[in-house]
C-alpha cells in the first residue's frame, strides 16, 4: 500500500486487512482504530473504538493521552463521556 499511494494508503490498507481478520480472531479494536485514524478515515476510526468500548478493550481509557485520537468530533466526545473521562 505504501508504494502505491503512500503513508495513508497503507494505513487503511492494513487496518482492512486487520479488520477481515478480526472477523474470525482476536485482534485490538483500538489498534485498527488507531490505524484507519491515521489513515484519514475517522468515520472507521470512531467505528473501531466504539466496538472496543463495546469489547471493555482495557487500553481505551488512554484515549486521554495518546497523540492520536483528536477530540473534535461528536461521537469522540460522547465515549468520552461515557467513560468518565475528562475533557
Amino acid at each position: 500500500g505504501y508504494a502505491d499511494g503512500g503513508f495513508e494508503r497503507a494505513m487503511l490498507e492494513t487496518a482492512a486487512v486487520l479488520a477481515e481478520l478480526a472477523e474470525t480472531e482476536y485482534v485490538p479494536a483500538v489498534e485498527i482504530s488507531a490505524l484507519y485514524e491515521l489513515g484519514g478515515d475517522m468515520e472507521a476510526a470512531l467505528h473501531w473504538l466504539e466496538t472496543a468500548y463495546d469489547q471493555h478493550d482495557p487500553t481505551l481509557p488512554y484515549l486521554r493521552v495518546a497523540p492520536l485520537f483528536a477530540g473534535d468530533h461528536p461521537m469522540y466526545e460522547n465515549l468520552v463521556r461515557r467513560m468518565n473521562l475528562d475533557f
